[in-house]
């Protein structure tokens, strides 16, 4: 697919998912100079950074991407902008697969690329492996309720079309499920939330045009190649009366997962041992009583 444009509404979406993502380093209170940004797709996080020059302390950033069109893209388009004190660094890599050695970075990002990546569990590992001890990974990803209107659209028409159903979203992870795999990757003291981001768009089909642009189509393995137009106009007409705004547009729902893990080291907070506290939960809640 080819890079989306400056005024996408998904490129502006995920401009401000990384601005967010950065927000999120205001928090802590310290410095990673060396920043590796996992699946760095149009620039979003360079971008996020420009504006807020000096966030986290960043002084280099490596952008890798596995897709060499993106990488090239990031590339020629440096040029367009003053990077300020902010050393860019460009390589094509593989998310599953990162060529550094452990211990490499002071702080991992990713924003809004991990939902494309087929093996996460593992690529959370070799995150883990290339952070320095005490390292953080910050991360953005879209969530299971991602485009909820657009698959029960598609689903509803198929049915009444075709008398069956197919999947023409690509799978999400659930936000329960985050938490459990950056812990499971071997991530330190783990934080999960989620933002709802809610997107106009003129009819189902501009939304997507803009999806299949921004090289956010459908990527489920054994996906339908071919839809009668019968059943995308049907679709359309499903959209519009169910998930349509006052003003004629429709609204597309977009659920961004953050995390952050930090890499294990001595001086972080750890959890008591079993057995190692010295009252009795019993004990206090009669002490409330009393003082009740």
């Amino acid at each position: 697919a080819r890079p989306a444009t400056a005024e996408s509404k998904l490129h502006n979406l995920k401009y401000e998912v990384a601005s967010h993502l950065l927000d999120r380093l205001e928090d802590i209170k310290r410095d990673f100079p060396y920043a590796l940004d996992v699946g760095c797709g149009l620039g979003h996080v360079r971008e996020a950074l420009r504006s807020v020059p000096g966030a986290g302390g960043i002084e280099t950033l490596l952008q890798t991407d596995c897709s060499r069109e993106m990488v090239r893209f990031c590339q020629e388009s440096q040029s367009t902008a003053a990077s300020g004190d902010l050393a860019l660094r460009y390589l094509v890599a593989d998310e599953e697969f990162l060529p550094f050695q452990d211990d490499s970075f002071d702080l991992v990002l990713s924003s809004m690329a991990m939902h494309w990546v087929n093996d996460l569990p593992g690529m959370l590992l070799q995150v883990r492996r290339c952070l320095k001890p005490d390292g953080a990974f910050l991360g953005a990803m879209l969530g299971q309720s991602t485009l909820d209107e657009l698959r029960v659209s598609l689903l509803l028409a198929e049915q009444e079309v075709e008398s069956g159903v197919s999947q023409h979203i690509s799978p999400m992870t659930q936000m329960s499920d985050v938490a459990g795999l950056v812990w499971g990757a071997g991530f330190r003291l783990p934080v999960v939330d989620y933002d709802t981001y809610t997107l106009e768009f003129q009819d189902m089909y501009e939304l997507m045009r803009e999806l299949r642009h921004a090289g956010d189509g459908n990527a489920a393995i054994g996906r339908r190649h071919f839809v009668p137009r019968a059943t995308f106009d049907r679709a359309a007409e499903i959209y519009a009366d169910k998930f349509g705004n006052a003003n004629g547009t429709i609204r597309a729902t977009f659920q961004v997962i953050y995390m952050i893990g930090w890499k294990e080291h001595e001086s972080q907070q750890k959890p008591l041992k079993r057995g190692s506290a010295t009252a009795k939960l019993r004990d206090v809640l009669e002490k409330d009583d009393e003082a009740k």
